[in-house]
C-alpha cells in the first residue's frame, strides 16, 4: 500500500484531492466529513482544521465547543459562497507594522476583547483607550489578537503598530507606515516624518484603521515636550485624529493611562483560574506534565495566575521534561525561585531585542517607577523583605511629606505592584 493510499483510507480524502486537485470540485458536506474520524487535544481543533480546506479565516475561540465552531464555520462558508466573507490572512496583506505572527495558542480574555470593540465603535469622535496592567499581564498580547480579529472582519482595515519604549522606535515605526503610504515628501532628509504621517492618516477618509501605541510606560517619552522647527511640541502630539480611526495604548502605568485616555481605561488584571489553566495545557506539548490536579492548581496560585509567569514556566518545564510538582517544588525554594522566573525562553510572540523573562519584565517596571518616584521604589524594597500580604500603613518609614507619601502609595497602586485592602 502506497502512503497515499494509507493518507486516504485514514482520513477518507479522495485521492484526486491528495493529488491537487481544485477543492471547490468537493462539496462542503464531503469536506466537513474529511475530519470526523480526526483525533485532537482540542475538540475546537476538529473543526479549526477546516479552515484551510475551505479558505476561509475565523478567530481561534477556544472553549467555544465543536458545534459552536461548526456553526461559526457554516454560517462563514454560506458568506463566501456569496461573495461576503472574510477574507483569509493571506490575503488580507498584513501590513508590516504588526511585529509579530498572529499567536494561535491564545487563550481566554473574550470578555476584555469585547470591551475594546465596543469602545473603540464609536463613530462621532476619535476613539481612544488604553490597556492598563502589570507587567506580564499580556496587555500587548491583547492587543495583538485585537489587532488581527479587526483585520479578520474587515480586510480592507489598516492596523499600524508603533512601540513608544523610546522616542527611535516611535520615528522609526512612523518611517515605516509613511513608507506604506507612498508619502512623496517621506524620503527627504529634512523632512518631518512625525507630522507627514500625522496629516496623512488625519486627512484620508478612505480607509478605516487602528494603531496600536504599545509600551507607553515612559511619560517622557509621549508626553516630554520637544523642541524642533514646529514649536514646543510632543510625540503625543504627532498622533492623527480621524473618524476613520481609532488609537490603542497599552501601559503598566495608571497615571500614563490617565494621561492618556482619561474616560476608557481597560484594567487587566490577572487570568482566571480556568484561562490559566488553559493557557497552561496548551503551551505544555506533553499532556502526562499536567495528570497532577492538585500541583497544577498549586502552580497557577504561586504564579498569581500571570499569563507571562505561565508562559514562561511551561517553556522550562516542557524543555527539561520537568513534571508540574517538581517544578512547584522548586519554585517554593526562594534562591532557586529567582532562577527560575530570570530563565530565558524563545517567544515568537514577544520583542526580540528584550528580554522577556519574568524577572526582567519587573525589573525594568522597578527602574521605571526608581525614576519617577524614588520614595514609591523605597517603599517596594521594604514591603519585599517584610511580608507579600498584609502589611499594615503604619510600618512604611516616614520620609517625605504627606502628599508625598500618599503619591507614593498611589504610584505602587498604579503600577499593581500593591493592592490596598
Amino acid at each position: 500500500m502506497t502512503l497515499e493510499q494509507e493518507i486516504h483510507q485514514i482520513t477518507q480524502i479522495p485521492i484526486g484531492a491528495l493529488r491537487g486537485q481544485s477543492l471547490a470540485n468537493f462539496g462542503v458536506e464531503q469536506r466537513i466529513n474529511w475530519a470526523t474520524t480526526r483525533t485532537k487535544k482540542w475538540k475546537e481543533d476538529k473543526v479549526y482544521c477546516l479552515l484551510g480546506v475551505f479558505e476561509v479565516f475565523l478567530p481561534l475561540i477556544y472553549g467555544e465547543g465543536e458545534a459552536n465552531a461548526t456553526r461559526r464555520l457554516q454560517e462563514e462558508i454560506k458568506k463566501r459562497q456569496k461573495g461576503q466573507g472574510t477574507e483569509s490572512l493571506r490575503e488580507i496583506g498584513v501590513p508590516p507594522s504588526l511585529p509579530f505572527p498572529r499567536n494561535e495558542l491564545y487563550v481566554g480574555r473574550e470578555d476584555q476583547l469585547r470591551w475594546l470593540d465596543q469602545h473603540l465603535r464609536i463613530s462621532d469622535a476619535y476613539p481612544r483607550v488604553t490597556i492598563c496592567g502589570l507587567g506580564g499581564c499580556g496587555k500587548s498580547a491583547l492587543a495583538i489578537e485585537f489587532a488581527y480579529r479587526v483585520l479578520a472582519a474587515n480586510a480592507t482595515h489598516m492596523v499600524f503598530w508603533v512601540p513608544a519604549i523610546s522616542h527611535e522606535s516611535f520615528e522609526r515605526a512612523y518611517r515605516e507606515i509613511g513608507a506604506a503610504f507612498c508619502i512623496p515628501e517621506i524620503t527627504d532628509e529634512n523632512a518631518n516624518i512625525k507630522q507627514l504621517v500625522k496629516e496623512a492618516l488625519s486627512m484620508d477618509s478612505r480607509r478605516d484603521w487602528l494603531m496600536i501605541v504599545d509600551n507607553t510606560d515612559d511619560p517622557s517619552v509621549l508626553l516630554r515636550r520637544l523642541n524642533c522647527d514646529l514649536g514646543d511640541v510632543r510625540l503625543h502630539d504627532y498622533l492623527p485624529r480621524s473618524t476613520r480611526g481609532k488609537i490603542l495604548f497599552t501601559t503598566r502605568s495608571r497615571k500614563m493611562a490617565g494621561e492618556l485616555t482619561p474616560g476608557a481605561i481597560l484594567d487587566l488584571h490577572d487570568m482566571s483560574r480556568a484561562e490559566a489553566r488553559q493557557l497552561l495545557a496548551r503551551r505544555i506539548t506533553n499532556p502526562a506534565l499536567l495528570n497532577d490536579g492538585k500541583a497544577v492548581d498549586e502552580l497557577l496560585s504561586l504564579l498569581e495566575y500571570l499569563p507571562l509567569a505561565i508562559v514562561q514556566a511551561a517553556a522550562f518545564m516542557d524543555t527539561n521534561d520537568v513534571s508540574v510538582s517538581k517544578y512547584v517544588s522548586l519554585l517554593q525554594q526562594e534562591d532557586i525561585a529567582a532562577d527560575l522566573f530570570g530563565q530565558h525562553f524563545e517567544d515568537a510572540n514577544r520583542y526580540r531585542d528584550i528580554e522577556s523573562t519574568v524577572a526582567k519584565t519587573w525589573h525594568i517596571s522597578f527602574e521605571q517607577l526608581r525614576r519617577q518616584d524614588p520614595l514609591a521604589a523605597e517603599y517596594l524594597s521594604f514591603v519585599a523583605c517584610i511580608d507579600r500580604i498584609g502589611i499594615a500603613q503604619s510600618l512604611l518609614p516616614l520620609d517625605g511629606s504627606v502628599v508625598q507619601r500618599v503619591k507614593a502609595i498611589g504610584t505602587l497602586k498604579g503600577y499593581a505592584f500593591i493592592t490596598e485592602r
